[in-house]
């Protein structure tokens, strides 16, 4: 089951709208920036992270990674965190 966490905050799961993934952003250097689809599903990742709300009207900023210990290896995503829960 995939673990979801709002940075800074403690709360009770409510069910109502699950996490969803749009666009994936990348850097291939300091200087270029990209986006791209997704191409995963937000069950498929152990942590995801709301990194801000509302970071653009409606749409919420994400990370998403599977090992705490390698959080690298994670991705930058612009989704919604709507009620912040994951279904299969």
């Amino acid at each position: 089951m995939t673990k979801t966490i709002v940075l800074g905050e403690q709360r009770e799961l409510a069910v109502m709208k699950p996490i969803e993934f749009f666009t994936l952003i990348t850097v291939a250097d300091s200087d270029e920036v990209d986006y791209e689809p997704v191409r995963s599903k937000p069950y498929e990742w152990n942590y995801i992270e709301l990194v801000s709300k509302n970071y653009s009207p409606n749409i919420d900023l994400l990370f998403a990674y599977n090992d705490p210990n390698d959080r690298g290896s994670g991705l930058l995503i612009i989704g919604r965190w709507n009620d912040g829960f994951v279904v299969k």
